[in-house]
């Protein structure tokens, strides 16, 4: 049987509502995949973190934004510790073939910017207690809502074979936030997303907080995936290009002909031909790329074949993910 992912949208929250959120009855495009769910959640947590964003209201929006914008630095200068955060898993939910979705608390001093990332350590994993295991996530969610998303395939390592089980409730370290993968700041400049199946992540939380802010960027998202079954976060992501007028969505699949399921949108690698038909020049936009480390490498390589200049190409590389 084939798995059905859960369309992920009260994960990231509905802070896409102070964006300009379109009616939900309006037609979506005909590509748009029913999606079921799976979800363990924790008692205690609250259900949906963009209803909490919406009780605080527009003013502490604003404030919120101040401060990420003014306080948070988008790289750990070289030689500082990484400041270390307590928290704890609030649910677990299938978003896609082998690929899970982990809700943590959100330390009430933790600011980061959309696309940052962080390591996620898990204390006292074997049974004596005595060790930590820890790895390296994008964070999904947006700087606005009160909690931390990650998604991740689980495969087979010491990491994920734990996390997979860990029980809700049970507390964790956070470190960081590192990195500066983020959007820039020039608006005249269109922005380009290239994500290879995890590597959704990242462009996640850059879109959520887009939503919020109201940008004024043109932005457009190439997300490809083998398999119907392997791609997260489609109905969200349909939502939101729904709620951002000048969002462009372009999901594309590698191994499904165009008859499967009724699919009707690319199939096949992303090229400069696919990228062409919807992005009016490849001169001149900031292209991000986040994915496994073979997909980086070749999208970097065929960007610059096709005129792109070096230093309009910013990647995330998801290594072991």
């Amino acid at each position: 049987m084939a798995f059905v992912p859960r369309d992920g949208r009260s994960l990231i929250g509905r802070a896409t509502a102070t964006g300009g959120q379109k009616d939900s009855a309006e037609a979506m495009p005909a590509q748009a995949i029913p999606l079921g769910w799976r979800e363990e959640t924790c008692t205690s947590a609250p259900h949906s973190p963009v209803a909490e964003v919406h009780g605080r209201g527009v003013l502490a929006i604003h404030e919120l934004r101040w401060k990420v914008s003014s306080q948070v630095e988008l790289s750990q200068p070289e030689g500082s510790p990484l400041l270390g955060y307590a928290s704890r898993l609030l649910s677990r939910t299938d978003v896609a073939q082998d690929t899970v979705a982990f809700r943590f608390e959100k330390p009430g001093n933790f600011l980061f910017r959309a696309g940052q990332s962080i390591d996620l350590t898990l204390l006292g994993v074997r049974p004596d207690g005595s060790d930590c295991l820890t790895h390296t996530f994008s964070i999904a969610s947006s700087p606005f809502v009160e909690e931390i998303l990650i998604v991740t395939r689980i495969r087979d390592s010491a990491f994920k074979r734990v996390l997979s089980i860990l029980p809700l409730g049970t507390h964790v370290n956070l470190s960081g936030p590192m990195g500066s993968f983020s959007l820039h700041r020039n608006t005249s400049k269109p922005a380009v997303f290239l994500a290879g199946g995890i590597g959704i992540a990242p462009f996640l939380s850059m879109l959520c907080s887009a939503a919020v802010d109201k940008t004024r960027h043109d932005i457009f998202l190439f997300y490809a995936n083998r398999y119907l079954e392997d791609a997260a976060f489609m109905d969200a992501l349909w939502d939101l290009e729904s709620s951002i007028t000048n969002f462009h969505f372009v999901p594309t699949f590698t191994r499904i002909d165009g008859t499967s399921r009724g699919w009707q949108g690319e199939i096949g690698h992303v090229r400069p031909e696919m990228l062409s038909k919807h992005v009016s020049s490849l001169r001149g936009p900031i292209f991000y790329i986040a994915g496994p480390p073979a997909m980086v490498a070749a999208t970097r390589r065929m960007l610059v074949d096709a005129g792109v200049d070096e230093d309009d190409i910013r990647t995330e590389e998801f290594a072991g993910y």
